[in-house]
């Protein structure tokens, strides 16, 4: 479907070559299959950058939306994976940018591993928990940028943020 409906999307059939299922579930109530796919590029994920295609019993696609970006072809698996600023170094912009005060020097709990140097950070004094990161892209309005991506929820609670820095400049 996606192949023969590309273009619908804004999209070239080489568009779709590089994505990972995000989630799969059947409805109980309609029997439709929601899939959501995730666009990747060298091997990780482009935030907000999804298709989503629902399929009812008899395989017809019922519905289908997509947020891929154009031109990113085959998932760039032969660019370099260049990360210029340390994970500890991105948290302390990021914690600077949401106007967090680090009551303790940031350790790494986690050295990092996999395609997407996921790490654990400790709390800083600023969290409720120890941060997990992890590099992905992101869309700057006029191309992607490899960014390092941080869950920070605030030590009170009362403040739950999605923080992206530049691996790339900081």
């Amino acid at each position: 479907y996606l192949d023969a409906n590309a273009s619908d999307f804004g999209l070239a059939a080489i568009d779709l070559g590089s994505y990972r299922i995000s989630s799969q579930f059947v409805s109980q109530h309609t029997r439709v299959t929601h899939i959501a796919l995730q666009q990747q590029y060298n091997g990780l994920d482009v935030l907000g950058s999804m298709i989503n295609v629902s399929v009812d019993n008899d395989g017809r696609v019922v519905a289908a939306g997509s947020s891929f970006l154009p031109g990113l072809g085959d998932g760039g698996a032969a660019d370099p994976l260049t990360a210029n600023t340390a994970p500890i170094d991105a948290l302390a912009t990021a914690f600077s940018a949401l106007g967090l005060t680090v009551t303790e020097s940031p350790v790494l709990l986690q050295a990092p591993s996999g395609p997407n140097q996921s790490t654990i950070i400790s709390d800083s004094g600023v969290t409720s928990q120890p941060i997990l990161a992890a590099l992905g892209y992101t869309y700057n309005g006029s191309e992607i940028e490899l960014t390092w991506g941080f869950d920070v929820v605030t030590k009170d609670g009362q403040h739950a943020y999605a923080a992206f820095v530049s691996a790339e400049s900081g």
